[in-house]
């Protein structure tokens, strides 16, 4: 039985949210653009994993997704992507390399230590589709959020299909957790709450984990899910179908809400 401090599995609080349609969020006609931060609470959350599997699963809806991703560690989004070893690992010998990018024709990477060097691989012309998602990962240490979120900041906009203003704030916000990284990722939650307000914020853990009580929903992740190190290329686990459901239901459900809302 789910409890207020402990989280419930995806099914439990996707289920209602999930359709057959392509679920992106925004109206009908008009192109719509979705921004997506995925933040490690910690060196021993593999956030690589994490974006590439989340991308894929996007990508598995119609939808055209950029990722970009600050990769202080091993591995990086472009191991996922099946890049061969002398491209991946560009970053660990130059820390201002940029390890870029295309997969399946649909979603385009670029991960680099340095923020400067992503912002400069936004704007490239985007895949023909009505909708698109950037995922944009990095990895916060203890005292580190207000650094990753302005990071994270300075790079999303540059991916934006158009860059206005507010193109750079997220939609959604996870927070991934390692098994012994509670704390940590509790006090990480609750910066950006103070931070972004308005943004969908999730929590991804264990089942024990304790829930941070700024968050909208605390997603259990699966004690099988792997990590695929002997695999190049994106997890295909179900848990990231429907992750990227849930996003894509909620996004479009709190739009369609302010929409109305400002209407009258």
């Amino acid at each position: 039985m789910a409890t207020r401090r402990h989280p419930r599995t995806l099914h439990e609080v996707s289920h209602l949210f999930l359709s057959s349609g392509s679920g992106a969020a925004g109206g009908d006609g008009a192109r719509t653009e979705a921004v997506v931060w995925i933040v490690a609470a910690g060196r021993s959350v593999n956030r690589a994993h994490l974006a590439a599997g989340a991308a894929a699963a996007f990508a598995g809806q119609g939808v055209a997704v950029s990722v970009c991703e600050l990769s202080g560690n091993l591995p990086n989004v472009g191991y996922y992507f099946g890049l061969e070893p002398a491209e991946y690992l560009a970053t660990a010998l130059d820390r201002k390399a940029v390890v870029a990018g295309a997969w399946n024709g649909s979603v385009r990477f670029a991960s680099s230590p340095a923020g400067a060097a992503l912002g400069r691989c936004g704007g490239a012309a985007q895949q023909p589709s009505r909708h698109h998602v950037i995922v944009a990962a990095a990895t916060a240490v203890p005292g580190g959020a207000a650094r990753a979120g302005a990071a994270l900041e300075s790079i999303t906009g540059s991916f934006a299909s158009a860059p206005r203003p507010g193109s750079a704030r997220p939609d959604a916000i996870l927070v991934a957790s390692a098994s012994d990284g509670g704390l940590h990722a509790g006090e990480l939650a609750a910066a950006f709450r103070g931070r972004h307000a308005e943004s969908l914020l999730l929590f991804l853990g264990c089942a024990a984990a304790p829930r941070p009580v700024c968050a909208d929903e605390c997603i259990v992740v699966p004690e099988g899910l792997d990590s695929s190190w002997p695999r190049r290329m994106p997890p295909g686990d179900p848990f990231f179908g429907e992750l990227a459901s849930l996003l894509l239901q909620r996004i479009g459900s709190r739009r369609r809400r302010n929409a109305d809302a400002a209407g009258g």
